[in-house]
């Protein structure tokens, strides 16, 4: 199965309940502001991976990240929804030349 790449920018309030994700591979790097992703703290210009389910919680004064994600054909996309949470889809992107989801790398 092919892969897609997906890309959102996401803000979280500050103040929220940590949120998780779904199990996914992802990058996440920190536009603004600063947050607590499975317990380490990531702040303006970082990144943070993994494959994963991750919580990530907003700082005080809330955080602007992009969540860079793969998953196979067919799913769906994991945007936020709810009071204090926007969510926008960047990119959707079949990354054809890339091994199927799920194979290991050669």
């Amino acid at each position: 199965m092919p892969l897609i790449l997906r890309l959102y920018e996401d803000t979280i309030s500050g103040g929220m309940a940590g949120i998780t994700l779904r199990a996914l591979p992802r990058m996440i790097f920190l536009v603004h502001g600063s947050a607590a992703i499975d317990g380490k703290t990531v702040t303006d210009g970082e990144a943070w991976h993994g494959e994963g389910a991750p919580t990530v919680a907003a700082g005080p004064d809330g955080v602007t990240l992009w969540r860079f994600e793969l998953s196979g054909t067919g799913s769906s996309g994991d945007a936020l929804s709810g009071p204090g949470l926007r969510s926008l889809e960047k990119l959707c992107a079949m990354l054809e030349t890339a091994p199927p989801f799920g194979s290991a790398a050669p």
